[in-house]
């Protein structure tokens, strides 16, 4: 909460045009997409890492 120009106690958010709030959620969204992918790659690569470990290693488990 805080006070507008005015001096007066601002209770609910400011609205935003909608174009605003694009550029808002826009790079959000895009971070998220780039971490999901980085995890799934990851996620992927340690799968047929484990899979093509030799029997009784400690990696295959």
């Amino acid at each position: 909460m805080g006070l507008d120009q005015e001096g007066v106690l601002l209770l609910l958010p400011r609205l935003r045009p909608q174009g605003e709030a694009a550029t808002l959620v826009g790079p959000l969204f895009l971070r998220s997409g780039l971490f999901l992918l980085v995890l799934g790659a990851v996620a992927f690569g340690l799968y047929h890492l484990v899979a093509a470990a030799p029997y009784g290693s400690w990696l295959h488990g």
